[in-house]
Order: structure tokens, then sequence, then C-alpha cells
């Protein structure tokens, strides 16, 4: 998934801008226009020069792990189903590098 940056114009003509996670500006599109937002300006936004370069990125803390791991168990025994699961700890992140991780986990795998 790729970030874009958006810009939009809400019922009341007021300016909304933020961040939003999409495979693609259409499915931005598609998202704001059921939040009842125009779109005026959405593009891709730019990719941290050091995202690839491991030794730079934060580490995984065992903490981050461990409460991963309580938090993916209660929504489990819940009745939530996996991908959803994945999708919510995801969003909650804050480490990038675990993040990142995650997403990777919660992707299907291609077609054989």
């Amino acid at each position: 998934m790729q970030v874009f940056k958006r810009e939009g114009k809400n019922r009341k003509n007021m300016i909304q801008k933020g961040e939003l996670e999409a495979p693609d500006a259409e499915a931005v599109r598609a998202n704001l226009g059921r939040r009842g937002i125009t779109p005026v300006k959405i593009k891709k936004k730019p990719k941290d020069l050091f995202e690839y370069v491991t030794f730079l990125q934060p580490w995984v803390k065992e903490s981050d792990i461990i409460i991963f791991a309580r938090q993916f168990f209660t929504m489990i025994d819940a009745g939530l189903p996996i991908i959803q699961c994945l999708d919510i700890l995801h969003k909650q992140q804050e480490n990038k590098t675990f993040k990142k991780i995650r997403l990777k986990v919660g992707q299907p795998l291609p077609n054989r």
C-alpha cells in the first residue's frame, strides 16, 4: 500500500487535508466520496530516503511483540477474522519497522 496526501472539500465547503493509506489514487477518491468529501488534490507522499537502510530503522522491541501477541489473542478470542485483526493492529502500531512486517504478514499469497 502507498500513502497519499489528500485535500478535499466537505459538505460545508471547508478544506480538509490529511494522509490516507491505499493501493492507488482511485481508492483514495472512493474513500473520500464515501465520507462526503470532494477531492481537490491527491498525490503520492514521497518515500523516506532511509526506508531501505536497515541499520537506520527502529528496532522491534520485545515489548512490542508481547503487546501484539496479547492484543491479537484477545481479538481472535472475541471471534474477529485474522485479516481484520492484523489490519487493526497494523493501524495502531507506531514502530515503522514492526508495522511493515505486520503488513507483509497480512497480505494474501500470490496465486501459483
